[in-house]
């Protein structure tokens, strides 16, 4: 082995990963900086210039005094008052919890800054269909007065689970309908529920989940009548395979919190590992030449 090629080669990856640290160190710290500019100031303005105000979501459910509750916590007591005011059980209690989430959110998505976590952006660049960047987590979803269906799913589901009721998430792979919803067990009979959409349908009938799941084109489009395109439904070849229901008691979106955990560490403290790992390589390389 010719040991000044290989130790020439451990200078290079040492410079490599020293650079490449350095790098990331910058981008950290443009991340860090960037929300005290005028840059972000004017972006925040620009935002909430461009924000749909009430008479743009007229046809939705919405309710101003729900809508501003900014934490989970009071979101979750509201609902749990007034169920106990109410003296409300069963399938009354989802449907009451349907009905805060649709006056909650208005149908919009939110999403994680890219000077929060830049990381994640390059990830949301690389891969655009797997939404990386969309809030996922409960607390971070219910700060907003605006959420995407998967978004309002999952805040329905944290917090109809403190009811002891079963919940699954009911997801539409159909082509020109990509679609998020879920449905909640109650007395052994499974209900379907979609707080983002709102369509208009009897809550108390199990019959309606049944329809869904089997792909039951009737039933979807009754559901979703405004689901044309050029006067063709979107469920003409619907069929089982498409829509599934899964993940019973599970978070859906354990998987992209993950992803979003860890693409966090490397937006924020990355720069740290390879600049180690960069002198540790250096200094490895230098006791070899020692020795040799």
């Amino acid at each position: 082995m010719n040991y000044s090629k290989v130790s020439m080669n451990n200078k290079k990856l040492s410079k490599f990963f020293i650079i490449f640290g350095l790098l990331l160190f910058v981008l950290s710290i443009v991340s860090f900086l960037y929300p005290m500019t005028d840059l972000h100031i004017k972006a925040e303005e620009v935002k909430k210039n461009n924000r749909k105000d009430y008479s743009d979501h007229s046809n939705e459910e919405y309710e101003y005094g729900i809508a501003n509750i900014k934490s989970l916590k009071e979101f979750k007591d509201t609902i749990r008052s007034e169920v106990i005011k109410r003296k409300l059980k069963g399938i009354e209690i989802p449907i009451l919890i349907d009905d805060y989430i649709r006056n909650k959110f208005y149908s919009a998505g939110s999403f994680i800054e890219w000077h929060e976590n830049w990381f994640l952006y390059l990830l949301d660049f690389i891969f655009p269909r797997l939404f990386f960047s969309t809030s996922m987590v409960p607390d971070d979803i219910i700060k907003y007065d605006y959420a995407m269906c998967s978004q309002s799913s999952i805040v329905f589901q944290e917090v109809v689970k403190d009811y002891g009721f079963d919940y699954a998430s009911v997801r539409f792979f159909i082509p020109d309908f990509l679609h998020f919803s879920l449905a909640v067990k109650v007395d052994g009979e499974w209900y379907y529920f979609d707080s983002n959409m709102e369509p208009k349908y009897d809550r108390t009938d199990p019959g309606i989940y049944d329809g869904v799941v089997s792909a039951d084109k009737n039933t979807l489009e009754n559901l979703y009548p405004d689901e044309r395109n050029n006067n063709i439904s979107a469920f003409n070849d619907v069929n089982k395979s498409m829509i599934t229901a899964s993940e019973i008691n599970t978070f859906p979106a354990k998987n992209g919190v993950l992803v979003q955990k860890i693409s966090y560490f490397i937006s924020w403290y990355g720069w740290i590992i390879f600049i180690v790992i960069g002198f540790i390589i250096y200094r490895y390389n230098n006791k070899k030449n020692i020795k040799k």
